[in-house]
Parts: structure tokens; sequence; C-alpha cells
């Protein structure tokens, strides 16, 4: 679940951030609330909450507290690097399990983020 709905919310954050942000050179800025999000997303708030830490703990997103609880929180998306889970072209390796069977490409990997409960 976690994948789908970070993906959802990672779209839904650029769009957002398209339309009300400020664009630097390695940055996006941009003021959204949690409601707002998680309508646009449709996904639930929960999720919402989990999925934004889950990109936060990965490195794509900064997110500031305001100074006052009741106002909408601040968001940075970074930018300017590759996706985690991008796999060049040409790229696979080949690996041999029996002499009959070649397995193609890089195999499963443990994620390196830890695990957010």
């Amino acid at each position: 679940m976690q994948n789908h709905t970070a993906r959802d919310v990672k779209k839904t954050l650029l769009r957002l951030a398209a339309r009300s942000g400020k664009v630097t050179s390695k940055k996006l800025t941009f003021t959204a609330g949690m409601r707002t999000i998680t309508e646009k997303a449709a996904k639930g708030k929960p999720a919402t909450g989990k999925a934004l830490r889950h990109l936060e703990a990965e490195g794509r997103l900064l997110i500031h507290e305001p100074e006052n609880k009741r106002k909408a929180r601040s968001y940075t998306l970074l930018t300017g690097r590759a996706h985690r889970y991008h796999k060049k072209k040409n790229n696979a390796k080949k690996r041999r399990i029996n002499k009959k069977r070649i397995i193609r490409g890089n195999g499963l990997r443990a994620p390196d983020v830890p695990r957010l409960h």
C-alpha cells in the first residue's frame, strides 16, 4: 500500500507545487494543508501522513512546521537527482543460478530507508 500511496501523494505534491510553489535551482517550495493533499490524492488522512513521512525519510521532501499549529505546513520537494529505483538501459547483469537458468536484472534488494510505523 505504501508504494502506491507515496506515488499518488508525490504526484499531488507536484501538481500543488506547480500551481502555487516557488521554484529555485534545486527545490520547489509551497504551502498546502493536509486536507488539500488528502483530497487531491484521493487517499485517507493516516495513509497520506505516512506517505509524507516516508518521502521525508527517503530524502525527497522536507516538511517545515508552521509556528502556529492552525496554519498549513510548508513543503520543499527536492530535485536534481534520479529516482531511487530507476534502472538504466542495458545495465542488466547476468547471474547464473543453474546451468539451464539465467536470471537477468539486478534482482530484489532490501530498502535502504528504515521502516516508519
